[in-house]
């Protein structure tokens, strides 16, 4: 069975997802659930996970937040878009972050078994192929090793040169057999970028040989080089993040801007290096010096949320209740009785 996680911040939504096919019939099985794309996050991180349904319209992490997350940690990761909204926007985001499928609701039966049916044939294909071209974990050990001596050396001719002719070789076995072998690069490409704390985008890797070769090889002879430069970005865009989180205008478009990068950019960089998105650190850092305002005994939950950029007093409620388990005026309560 393959293993799916239900995102989505209504109840009754992922109940009706849950009910409206036999899952295990298709060859799935429903592991988790989730209400918003931070719990889907923590989820992802500590379960073994193979396809994810997404609400786009959530508090906190939205669904485009979650599915550029996974973009960058997890692209191998199926995904399916659930939303309200026939907006063209949100279908260009699907492709931009390698979303598969892309679901209106109320979700109808038969679009979610054509659904459920695509992602098996893909998962399917997946492990047919590794059994197709290798004969034993001996073989993925060797090419794994060939690999890292690759990586050590920082030859970009010698690196390009062996990519390409291993895959030029697979490709005339079979696709499942040329994707199998990507599929292995790909991952000890990851695995090297995380030990070293690079940042890797492998967004079009699939795409072609040549754009897969120019990845690897920035990645591995480049990459040291460019962690400097991501280390001085982020660590100017948190200071910068320190002196205007009062600013309810401040976004990561306006700190983008501000830094003279492209917001997608700075959006994947700074995930990448974090581990979180800028709006949820943003909102981190806004919540938790609205805790230290309650500490110190400030009671307006107006002026509190307004100092800490909310131009809603409400929404910083809900946020505020989200993090610590109460909302602003019952926490304050708590720190004046605790005075007593």
């Amino acid at each position: 069975m393959y293993s799916v996680l239900l995102v989505d911040d209504e109840f009754y939504v992922r109940e009706l997802l849950k009910k409206l096919v036999r899952w295990e019939d298709f060859g799935f099985e429903v592991v988790a659930e989730a209400q918003d794309g931070e719990e889907a996050v923590a989820l992802i991180n500590s379960i073994r996970l193979n396809v994810i349904f997404a609400d786009i319209e959530m508090p906190f992490v939205n669904g485009l937040e979650l599915a550029e997350y996974l973009h960058a940690h997890y692209p191998d990761l199926l995904t399916a878009f659930l939303t309200g909204y026939d907006s063209f926007e949100y279908a260009q985001a699907a492709v931009r972050y390698g979303v598969q499928n892309y679901l209106l609701k109320p979700v109808v039966k038969e679009e979610l078994i054509d659904t459920l049916q695509d992602m098996r044939k893909k998962l399917d294909g997946r492990q047919q192929a590794e059994k197709e071209f290798f004969i034993g974990e001996s073989a993925v050990a060797l090419l794994r090793e060939e690999l890292c001596a690759m990586i050590r050396r920082k030859d970009s001719e010698e690196i390009a040169i062996f990519i390409r002719e291993k895959l030029n070789h697979a490709k005339n076995e079979s696709v499942n057999s040329h994707d199998a072998i990507l599929d292995i690069m790909i991952a000890g490409l990851e695995d090297y970028c995380h030990k070293k704390n690079i940042p890797l985008d492998c967004a079009g890797a699939r795409e072609s040989d040549e754009g897969f070769i120019e990845i690897f090889v920035k990645a591995v002879c480049d990459g040291e080089d460019r962690q400097n430069r991501y280390n001085q970005l982020i660590a100017s865009v948190k200071e910068h993040i320190k002196k205007h989180y009062s600013n309810p205008d401040l976004s990561l478009k306006s700190i983008a801007s501000d830094h003279f990068v492209n917001p997608s950019y700075l959006s994947r960089v700074f995930s990448q290096e974090t581990g979180e998105s800028v709006s949820g650190y943003i909102r981190e850092l806004r919540l938790t010096h609205a805790m230290r305002l309650l500490k110190s005994g400030a009671s307006s939950i107006d002026l509190i949320a307004d100092k800490t950029g909310y131009r809603n007093a409400g929404y910083f409620s809900k946020c505020f209740k989200k993090k610590y388990g109460l909302v602003p005026s019952d926490y304050a309560k708590l720190g004046n009785q605790g005075d007593a």
